[in-house]
């Protein structure tokens, strides 16, 4: 939480816009991060945030729904029902937090400048994100991250309770059917992707011409490219970009209701395993970018001869949207190694010897609560930050991004005491 708070710190406060000197996407002009290691460091550290956020809400999913089925009598219908509502809360939210550019907005319109600069070429792409009127872009500009976990929640949400019962049926069958459901969504990503590709991943956006769908830079405009946009290739549409589809991001979450059965029935070595499949996932990386190529799961970056001059930073350059499979296994790879020691820290809780986890625990605990009043919070200070400028240099963003997190300690932890004495059944517990 606290390193994707800095990453959006960034976005808000930085003069420096990553999306101005290219992208992370599968498709256009790939970012170079000026050939600076630590203009590229500020931003690479922010992509392990999305895929930790899926896979543990996998295994959030799995220890909630057996608590309750187990100690509250929870039927199907029960668990299903829960999490399409929260589901549903997470896509409000997403629109709220969206909603934070409007102090922005104002001090863009007090200034008769746009949210929408033009690309250098009539075929390029923008670094907005925003397409449409300027006015509904804090409501529709922009479907991120808390709008994919939101679909996430919902959609294998449904599949939960018949996960379980199959497991509890059959041995390591819920395990082995989960694993391989989100193994077919990212082979099936991965082979759309490439093959939309047609083996430039730059696309027509470099070359001067018109982009189609679904290239990202194509507007999806009937019902079906926008249902595609959400669920597999992420792009633009006629308002904004639809950033995080369904499947491959779905399939981590997948993988983390695996990975929950594992620490509930072998919790004794679950910690091992997982430093084990991560130290695993990041050796598959480093071949996966040597030997790959395009054919297995580099969308974007040195394997396909594009990206920054310094080898290192286009090695490290990999495609986020959608996460490819390079991607995937370098971030899986460090969250699990960082899963594993997790057991040590949290021991050093216990004897009284970690603080400072102690301290950062709350902001864990509380992840919907502090994601939603960190947006705003950015949202007021960029409001003042850039009504007469542009914004921060990259090194002086730090300066409010630490106040900012030491000012949330104590409503976030107000909130965790509020949450802790809730009901099993509370709204409350829903953040």
């Amino acid at each position: 939480m606290i390193v994707m708070s800095w990453d959006h710190s960034r976005d808000f406060l930085s003069q420096h816009k990553v999306d101005s000197h290219g992208s992370e996407r599968w498709s256009g002009p790939l970012s170079t991060y000026d050939n600076n290691g630590l203009l590229f460091f500020q931003r690479w550290i922010s992509h392990f945030c999305a895929p930790g956020f899926f896979f543990t809400m996998g295994l959030g999913m799995y220890f909630m729904a057996t608590s309750r089925m187990d100690k509250n009598n929870w039927t199907k219908f029960n668990v299903i029902s829960h999490f399409l509502l929260r589901g549903t809360i997470l896509l409000i939210v997403g629109r709220l937090v969206d909603m934070a550019i409007i102090p922005e907005l104002t001090i863009i319109t007090a200034h008769n400048q746009t949210l929408f600069p033009k690309p250098k070429n009539p075929h390029g792409s923008s670094p907005s994100p925003f397409h449409g009127p300027q006015w509904l872009a804090p409501f529709l500009g922009i479907f991120e991250v808390m709008t994919a976990l939101g679909l996430t929640m919902g959609t294998v949400g449904i599949l939960v309770p018949s996960l379980i019962v199959l497991e509890r049926k059959k041995q390591n069958a819920g395990r082995i059917l989960s694993v391989l459901l989100g193994i077919i969504g990212i082979a099936l990503s991965t082979y759309l992707i490439l093959s939309a590709q047609q083996g430039d991943p730059c696309g027509p956006s470099c070359h001067n011409e018109t982009a189609l769908f679904p290239r990202f830079v194509a507007n999806a405009d009937t019902f079906n490219e926008i249902g595609l946009r959400f669920l597999m290739y992420p792009g633009a549409f006629s308002y904004g970009d639809i950033i995080y589809p369904l499947v491959p991001w779905g399939s981590l979450t997948l993988f983390g209701f695996a990975a929950g059965i594992t620490f509930k029935k072998e919790s004794g070595k679950a910690y091992k395993l997982t430093g084990i499949f991560g130290i695993f996932s990041l050796i598959m990386f480093i071949i996966l970018r040597f030997f790959g190529g395009a054919v297995v799961g580099n969308f974007r970056g040195w394997p396909r001869h594009e990206g920054s001059i310094v080898p290192w930073i286009a090695f490290l350059t990999v495609c986020k949207y959608p996460p490819s499979l390079s991607y995937i296994l370098l971030t899986l790879g460090v969250n699990l190694g960082l899963l594993a020691l997790l057991e040590k820290l949290l021991k050093g809780i216990k004897q009284g010897q970690s603080k400072m986890v102690e301290v950062l625990l709350v902001f864990g605990q509380v992840p919907l609560f502090f994601y939603t009043i960190h947006f705003w919070v950015l949202g007021f200070i960029g409001f003042f930050v850039r009504w007469g400028g542009k914004g921060l240099p990259i090194a002086y963003v730090m300066i409010p991004w630490l106040i900012m997190i030491v000012g949330l300690f104590w409503p976030c932890r107000w909130y965790l005491r509020i949450k802790q004495q809730a009901k099993t059944d509370s709204w409350l517990k829903l953040f």
